[in-house]
């Protein structure tokens, strides 16, 4: 499997199930260190290869991150590596390898474990409100609560059901050639909306459509090829509060043709159009 190809989502064509895994032609054996057998490996990622002989439909933000740089993330991320070497000042020698094969690694590691506590806290908030509204129970933290309020307000307003919302609900076809997950789907009105959670920062600065991250109008933008009639919304939450805002995508079309764009090249770029399975 070549580099990055582990990264992309992939989705079964029919059923629109995430393939998580596909069948070794050859199961692969794990010895411990007297070479002893400890485990048997009949399963694997599935890669570029699978995808090409089954037509798996890749995810819309798989293309996204493959195409699109995310410069916000990357600022992101050397923002924080600053932060982190202020915290922990380099005290070696100087030289080239303590500073490249100690000090360096040092710094990414701290540094990743902090975005995994940004990620893990988002991944939370998600589930605290889907739990919520599919199974009805209560959220554990005060942010995941404030999220559910906001959202209660959001489908009052549009008189959207609670037993019309469904969440992590696959889209996509074959004719496409992609699928998504959008976070929440309110079948009565029409409405797909993707939840992203947010340091304060963040969350201050977004206050309209123009506002969202590029990533975020092309996921959108996605989501309008897969239902055109329905209306796109970005729900912002913060991780430190739980206060959401619900920003509806301007120009969807555009957004839409954009992400067209995004996806001809990816499929140029794969040498493989799901498209043309059909």
């Amino acid at each position: 499997m070549k580099k990055g190809e582990g990264n992309i989502r992939w989705y079964d064509r029919d059923s629109l199930e995430i393939v998580d895994e596909v069948l070794r032609a050859t199961p692969k054996k794990i010895k411990d260190e007297e070479g002893n057998v400890t485990a048997t490996l009949t399963h694997r990622k599935p890669s570029l290869t699978d995808a090409r002989k089954q037509f798996f439909l890749p995810s819309v933000t798989s293309v996204i991150k493959d195409i699109v740089a995310a410069r916000a993330l990357t600022e992101w991320i050397e923002e924080d590596c600053i932060k982190t070497c202020a915290a922990y000042p380099y005290q070696g020698d100087g030289s080239e390898e303590d500073i490249h094969d100690r000090y360096m690694p040092m710094i990414k590691g701290k540094r990743q474990e902090y975005s995994s506590s940004v990620q893990d806290k988002g991944k939370l908030l998600h589930k605290e409100k889907e739990l919520f509204f599919i199974e009805d129970i209560e959220p554990e933290t005060m942010e995941g609560k404030n999220i559910c309020i906001g959202y209660q307000k959001f489908m009052n307003m549009w008189g959207a059901k609670k037993e019309n919302m469904t969440c992590e609900q696959p889209f996509g076809s074959s004719s496409i050639g992609f699928a998504g997950t959008p976070d929440d789907y309110f079948g009565d009105i029409r409405i797909i909306n993707d939840l992203k959670t947010t340091k304060q920062k963040n969350f201050e600065k977004i206050k309209k459509s123009s506002h969202l991250y590029l990533s975020w109008k092309l996921q959108l933008g996605a989501y309008r090829k897969i239902d055109p009639e329905a209306r796109l919304f970005q729900a912002v939450a913060s991780q430190e509060t739980g206060e959401v805002k619900f920003i509806e995508l301007e120009d969807p079309d555009i957004w839409a043709k954009a992400f067209d764009g995004i996806f001809t090249t990816w499929c140029a770029q794969k040498e493989y159009d799901p498209r043309c399975a059909i």
